[in-house]
């Protein structure tokens, strides 16, 4: 739906709207401790790839290397890896939004967060099609982390399992919103690329 005939409906009304990051901390640390799907989801992923990562460590290809290579391969995951699925993830959003009808999409970068984030400044997502943005780009990317880290095997298998953990770390944000509009079946969401807003408008109740 287009965000302005969104804005005019009177059928929804906004309920949230988050600019600056001290507001998103706090949104994101109360939502996704909330109990629901997404958040179920979530952890339980999250957990699995914690304990793949420490088996792996101890147990696995990379026990058997000296402290450097895990340093290096970890630390390379931290910057390589991030920067790699950041943009892979946001990529994927971008073609979605695409999918969904969506002209005005951008790609855009903070300086503050350090990180690359998508955005459709008339666009507005449903909550069905938003849920599909935040497990398609999360799922794929972690089945190619697993498949990469058990296929290449020795020091490199370190290096995507620890790209894995931070970009389930990354895809927080985007279960916290999910998990907000468990809430409000029926509600729409869309990112104001001008003033890096993130806007929910929900269905009036009859």
């Amino acid at each position: 739906m287009e965000s302005s005939l969104l804005r005019k409906n009177k059928r929804f009304r906004p309920v949230l709207s988050i600019l600056e990051e001290n507001e998103e901390i706090l949104f994101i640390s109360t939502f996704i401790r909330k109990t629901n799907n997404a958040t179920t989801a979530y952890w339980s992923f999250f957990m699995a790839f914690v304990v793949l990562f420490i088996a792996n460590l101890f147990l696995g290809h990379a026990a058997g290397y000296p402290g450097r290579i895990w340093v290096v391969a970890i630390l390379g995951g931290i910057i390589g890896g991030t920067l790699l699925t950041t943009v892979l993830h946001q990529l994927i959003q971008a073609f979605q939004y695409k999918l969904f009808g969506a002209k005005d999409i951008h790609l855009n970068f903070s300086w503050k967060r350090m990180s690359f984030f998508v955005s459709s400044n008339q666009y507005a997502v449903s909550d069905k099609q938003f849920s599909k943005m935040v497990y398609c780009p999360f799922l794929i990317l972690s089945i190619a982390c697993v498949i990469a880290a058990f296929t290449l095997k020795s020091y490199w298998s370190l290096f995507f399992l620890t790209t894995l953990l931070i970009h389930s770390f990354y895809c927080m944000r985007d279960f916290s919103l999910l998990s907000y509009l468990k809430k409000y079946p029926g509600s729409y969401l869309y990112h104001e690329a001008g003033s890096k807003k993130t806007f929910v408008f929900v269905p009036e109740k009859d």
